[in-house]
């Protein structure tokens, strides 16, 4: 019939039982663990993010002096922008004035 040394269909249900809840609580835990260290590298994404949008600020800060220069001398040769790009379509195309984005 069954193994002798097996215990009877009712207590081997409980023990199964037993095993099943130990089994989920375990589980619930690491499951609570991993979502607690999910936190933690969120937070820690978003500082990054923050010093990152900081060092971006800093520069574009730094950087606008030399733009406002490289855009002074650019602004006195003509065409300039369109000479540079060197595009077919943009060099056969007249000079049509494109405020604020050639110039």
């Amino acid at each position: 019939m069954g193994d002798p040394e097996s215990p009877p269909p009712a207590k081997k249900a409980k023990v199964q039982e037993s095993f099943l809840e130990e089994s989920d609580d375990s589980m619930a835990k690491l499951f609570l663990s991993l979502d607690m260290v999910q936190d933690k590298l969120l937070q820690h994404q978003e500082a990054v993010e923050q010093k990152i949008a900081m060092l971006k600020a800093k520069m574009h800060e730094l950087s606008k002096p030399l733009f406002d220069e490289r855009r002074r001398i650019t602004s006195k040769i003509p065409g300039f922008w369109r000479k540079a790009v060197c595009d077919p379509l943009l060099t056969s195309v007249p000079a049509i004035p494109l405020p604020g984005i050639l110039s």
